[in-house]
């Protein structure tokens, strides 16, 4: 009798760690198809970005955005001065 009893409770804890570990499997699978997502979208973000940036660090942009926003211009002649 107690041996019956005792396969029937080791029958039941591996159904249950069974179940367990299936509900687990599946959370992480879930959890790791989201966080692919999110790299998908951040690697498209960061070429997104670089191109930009590729075309912001333009020496003729930085010039040109220079003049327009700060009222900037190449230095004359003279005002540069080499500090020892």
């Amino acid at each position: 009798m107690r041996v019956n009893l005792i396969c029937g409770a080791v029958m039941i804890g591996a159904m249950l760690l069974q179940a367990w570990t299936g509900l687990t499997v599946g959370k992480l699978g879930y959890e790791l198809s989201r966080a692919h997502d999110l790299t998908q979208r951040l690697d498209r973000q960061l070429n997104e970005l670089a191109l930009e940036n590729s075309g912001i660090v333009k020496p003729d942009i930085l010039a040109k955005e220079a003049r327009k926003r700060l009222g900037l211009e190449q230095p004359q002649l003279g005002q540069i001065v080499d500090l020892p």
